[in-house]
This record gives C-alpha cells, sequence and structure tokens, in this order.
C-alpha cells in the first residue's frame, strides 16, 4: 500500500511563516531580551548576580575603602563603579544564524575575561533567562503564524 500525502498546504503554510525572512528580527527580538536580562542582573547597583543566580562576589576591605571615597558603599560586586562597561554593553550583528552580545570596546571586553576569571561565568545565561527567551521565542512564532510580525 502506497500512502500519498498532499503536502500543499504546508508549503503555503511555510510561505506565510516565511520565517527565514524573519530570522534577523526574531534573533534581534531574542538579544535584546537577552541584553535586558543579563543587564538587570549583572549591573545592579545592590549587587550583580552571577550565571549560577548567586551574588558575583563581595569587595575586599582594602577595595571598599577606595569605594567608599566615591561614596560607593555597597559590598556586593555589581560591576558599575564607572558605568563605562555597562554603557558599553550591547547587541552586535547577525552572522548566519547568529547574533551576539559583547562590548565594543576592547578594553570593557578584556575586563569582562579578567572579572570571570576572579568571579566564574557572570555574562552567560542563567536557566531562567534561557527559559524566559524561549517563550520571547515562542511569542513570535505564534505572532508569525497569526500575521502580526
Amino acid at each position: 500500500m502506497i500512502l500519498t500525502v498532499n503536502t500543499a498546504p504546508l508549503e503555503k503554510f511555510k510561505e506565510r511563516l516565511n520565517l527565514d525572512a524573519k530570522k534577523e528580527n526574531l534573533l534581534r527580538t531574542m538579544a535584546a531580551s537577552a541584553h535586558e536580562l543579563i543587564s538587570s542582573r549583572v549591573f545592579n547597583a545592590r549587587g550583580g548576580n552571577n550565571s549560577n543566580g548567586e551574588l558575583i562576589g563581595v569587595y575586599s576591605a582594602a577595595y571598599m575603602k577606595q569605594r567608599a571615597k566615591e561614596n560607593r558603599n555597597n559590598k556586593e560586586v555589581n560591576f558599575i563603579f564607572t558605568g563605562q562597561m555597562h554603557a558599553d554593553f550591547s547587541i552586535g550583528a547577525v552572522e548566519g544564524n547568529q547574533i551576539t552580545l559583547g562590548f565594543q570596546n576592547s578594553f570593557n571586553g578584556d575586563k569582562k575575561s579578567w572579572l570571570q576569571e576572579k568571579y566564574g561565568r557572570v555574562f552567560d545565561l542563567t536557566k531562567q533567562e534561557i527559559d524566559i527567551l524561549m517563550d520571547v521565542a515562542t511569542d513570535f512564532v505564534r505572532k508569525s503564524i497569526g500575521g502580526k510580525v
């Protein structure tokens, strides 16, 4: 027995969805969400959290004295002393199926590496952030199906 399936309706659905043409928009939507999630978690005046959801760390007593001169009295690490690193954290270009988050200024990129050597994984997505981004992608596809994207 040969089963024949008419795939014409699927082709029309694929054309209507047109995700290939919307890929960059999807990547940018997800990157904007990831940028906001990471920024609010890491560059937090009350103390940033790492990729495991724990405090990044606590400043040493010696560094706390230097921070106190600038009226910065929090003891929890937050990566926002001058604000330069936070301002430079940005969304990069779409290349193929990827979009990057990172730093335009190479010094801040180096600083990120040094800070992660000292404090561990900080700029990776948490499990909760990945779940949120999956919801963002799902919502984008649903809107695409409905013709709203």
